[in-house]
C-alpha cells in the first residue's frame, strides 16, 4: 500500500454470513477470522493514499449474483472510493457467463476516466527503462544493485537515477526501499514473496513453525529454501528482518504472525490484579495486523538492558522496562490496542509507547483514551544501550561472521558486494553499522569516497572494514591498504581491518605470497606515496582453522601506532 493504485476488493457471500470459520486442515480443525468487506474497504480508505476500489462478488454463479447485506451503508461510508461493483464466478469458463468481461470494462471505464489513477504522460526514456527492467526478468535476473542501475542502466539518461527509481518502484515494476535489502533492487517481485510465503504456506511448513511457536533457524530456512543458494537466502531473511517480519532472538528467528494467538502463562487480568497500574486505550480508524507486529519486532529489536521481555505472542506483548512492567495488546475486531504500565510518577514509559505506537501508524488515524494528565514528550523513545566496543570483541566477531559465511564459496567470478553484504547483516546483529557509506576521499581525490563497512560506536565511526577479492597477488593490495589509511580513516583509529576474500586453487600459496607482499608494502610504488609509513614486520596471527588466516600489520600515524588486522578467507570451491 506504498502509492495510489485501483484496488479489486473481493468478497463472496458465505463468508460474510460469519466472523469466523472452521477449516480442516493437516488433520486439525482451524479456526480463522474473517475479515468483511467493512474490513478491506476501510484498508483501502486508510492506507491506499487516495486509491479507488471497485467491488467484486467472487462465487456469483454458485450462490446467485446478489447485494452486500449492509451494501448501501456500506456505498455511503465509502463513497469517496468505490467507483463500481461486478460480480464474477471464476468456476465458470465462458466470458459471456463468469462476469469478467464486466469486470474488465470497468476496469477499462475507471482507468480511461482519470478516476482512479491520475493520467501522466511518461517520459519515453522512463518507458524505456521499464522494458531494460523486463528484459533483465526474462534473462532471469532477480536482483541488482543500486550502484549497478546508476552506472550500467542510467549512465546516458538525462534524468536522474533516483526519480527513475522512484517511479519504477511506486508503479510496482521494482521493489526498492533505500538501506533496505543491502541497497539491492528487487526486480523480480514475485521471486521475493513466494521464497518467504514459504514459511506462511499452509501445504508447506506454516503449521510445524506454527507448532514451533514462530520460531526457527537458519538451518531451518536451509531447509524451508533449498531450492536458493546461500547468499539468496541470506537476502531473503535480511528482507524479512527488514520489513518486520521477523526478529532475531539469541540463537533463532521469531515470526509474530506465527506465534500463539494468546499470552501463555498467567493471564494479563490475572498480572494486574491488586496492582496499581495506568490504563490508556488507543483507538484506530483502522487497525491491521502489521502494527502490533512492528511494535513486537521493534521492541525486540531494542538493545538495551532496560528492556526485558516477559511474554510475546501474535497479539501483544509483555516486558518490564526497569522496575515498571507494560502490556500491549491489540484487538484487531474492536481496531484497539490497550497499553496497561505500572503506575510512576515518572510517565516516560508511557511516552515511549506512544510514540512508538506513533512511528507506526498516522496520528491522526488514531486516539487515545487517557486514564490519567500526562505531559507528552515527543522526545521520550526507546533507545539502544551506547554499546562501548573493544578491539578484541569486534575482531573476534569478524572472525564468527567470516566463518559463517564459509558456505557461500563459488567460483571465483563475482565481485566482493554479496560476500560484504552478508558480512554487514552479521555484524549488524551486533553493532552499529553503515556499508557502502560516503566518507574521506576517493582513490583519485576528487570526490568522497565509498567505505565497505563502517562500525559506529557512541561517539562516532570506530572502525572500517575495506575487503577485497584476490585469485593471484596483485598491485590492488596496496591500493586498498593505502585507501583505508590514507583516504577512508579521517580519524586515525587504533585498528581497521582488511579482508580478503581468496579464491585460488593454492590458498596456502596464496597466502604466503600475501604475507610477503604486505611486508614490503613501504617499497611498493603506489604506497611510497603514503603519509603513514609502514613499521616493523607482518605478524601472523594463530588460526586454529586451516582456511581462514590473520595477521597484523603496523603504521606510524601522527606520532602513534595503528594496525590493520588482515582477515585472509579461502571463499575458492573446486567444483571438479
Amino acid at each position: 500500500m506504498q502509492t495510489r493504485a485501483l484496488f479489486l476488493v473481493l468478497w463472496d457471500w458465505e463468508t460474510e454470513q460469519t466472523e469466523k470459520q472452521q477449516i480442516t486442515e493437516n488433520n486439525k480443525i482451524n479456526e480463522y477470522q474473517n475479515h468483511g468487506l467493512d474490513y478491506w474497504l476501510n484498508y483501502v480508505s486508510v492506507l491506499g493514499k487516495g486509491s479507488k476500489a471497485i467491488v467484486v462478488q467472487t462465487k456469483a454463479i454458485k450462490h446467485g449474483i446478489k447485494n452486500h447485506l449492509n451494501e448501501n451503508n456500506l456505498r455511503q461510508k465509502y463513497a469517496d472510493i468505490w467507483l463500481d461493483s461486478v460480480a464474477i464466478d471464476s468456476q465458470e469458463n465462458n466470458w459471456a457467463k463468469n462476469g469478467f468481461k464486466k469486470l474488465k470494462l470497468a476496469i477499462e471505464n475507471a482507468l480511461e476516466s482519470g478516476e482512479a489513477l491520475r493520467q501522466e504522460q511518461l517520459p519515453k526514456n522512463w518507458i524505456a527503462q521499464r522494458e531494460d527492467i523486463y528484459k533483465l526478468i526474462e534473462n532471469k535476473e532477480k536482483i541488482i544493485g543500486y550502484d549497478y542501475f546508476v552506472t550500467e542502466m542510467c549512465q546516458n539518461k538525462t534524468i536522474s537515477p533516483d526519480t527513475i527509481l522512484s517511479w519504477l518502484s511506486d508503479s510496482g515494476v521494482v521493489f526498492y526501499r533505500e538501506g533496505l535489502f543491502e541497497n539491492k533492487i528487487i526486480i523480480d517481485q514475485q521471486w521475493a514473496i513466494d521464497a518467504v510465503y514459504t514459511l506462511f504456506d499452509r501445504k508447506k511448513y506454516y503449521y510445524r513453525l506454527k507448532e514451533a511457536k514462530g520460531k526457527f533457524t537458519k538451518e531451518d530456512l536451509k531447509e524451508f529454501w533449498e531450492n536458493y543458494k546461500t547468499p539468496e537466502q541470506e537476502l531473503f531473511l535480511s528482507f524479512m528482518i527488514s520489513c518486520e517480519i521477523c526478529y532475531k532472538f539469541e540463537n533463532q528467528y521469531i515470526a509474530p504472525a506465527l506465534l500463539p494467538a494468546e499470552k501463555e502463562g498467567e493471564s494479563l487480568t490475572d498480572f494486574w490484579q491488586g496492582k496499581v497500574f495506568d490504563t490508556e486505550k488507543y483507538e484506530f480508524t483502522f487497525l491491521h495486523y502489521g502494527i502490533i507486529q512492528g511494535f513486537i519486532v521493534r521492541l525486540n529489536n531494542f538493545r538495551s538492558e532496560n528492556i526485558a521481555v516477559q511474554s510475546v505472542w501474535q497479539y501483544g506483548i509483555f516486558f518490564k522496562y526497569n522496575n515498571l512492567y507494560a502490556s500491549v495488546k491489540a484487538n484487531l475486531q474492536d481496531k484497539t490496542i490497550l497499553v496497561s504500565v505500572s503506575h510512576s510518577e515518572d510517565q516516560s514509559l508511557l511516552n515511549k509507547i506512544q510514540n512508538l505506537i506513533y512511528e507506526l501508524d498516522s496520528k491522526e488515524n488514531i486516539k487515545i483514551i487517557y486514564s490519567q494528565d500526562r505531559k507528552i514528550n515527543e522526545n521520550d523513545k526507546f533507545e539502544n544501550d551506547k554499546k562501548q566496543i573493544s578491539l578484541e570483541d569486534l575482531t573476534n566477531d569478524i572472525e564468527k561472521a567470516l566463518r559463517n559465511m564459509m558456505d557461500l564459496k563459488h567460483n571465483p567470478n563475482e565481485k566482493e558486494n554479496p560476500y560484504n553484504d552478508v558480512l554487514a547483516s552479521h555484524l549488524k546483529m551486533i553493532y552499529e553499522i553503515a556499508d557502502q557509506s560516503r566518507g574521506g576521499i576517493s582513490h583519485k581525490g576528487n570526490d568522497l569516497g565509498e567505505k565497505d563497512i563502517v562500525i559506529n560506536s557512541s561517539s562516532g565511526e570506530f572502525s572500517i572494514i575495506e575487503a577485497l577479492r584476490l585469485s593471484s597477488i596483485k598491485e590492488i593490495i596496496d591500493t586498498h591498504i593505502f585507501k583505508l589509511i590514507n583516504n577512508y580513516d579521517t580519524q586515525g583509529h587504533k585498528r581497521n581491518y582488511i579482508v580478503v576474500y581468496a579464491q585460488a586453487k593454492n590458498f596456502l600459496n596464496l597466502w604466503n605470497k600475501y604475507k610477503i607482499y604486505v611486508n614490503d608494502l613501504n617499497n611498493k610504488p603506489f604506497f611510497q606515496k603514503s603519509k603513514y609509513p609502514q613499521i616493523g614486520n607482518f605478524e601472523e596471527k594463530e588460526s586454529d582453522i586451516t582456511d581462514l588466516k590473520k595477521g597484523i600489520s603496523k603504521y606510524r600515524r601522527e606520532g602513534s601506532e595503528v594496525e590493520i588486522y588482515h582477515f585472509f578467507v579461502n571463499m575458492f570451491l573446486d567444483k571438479k
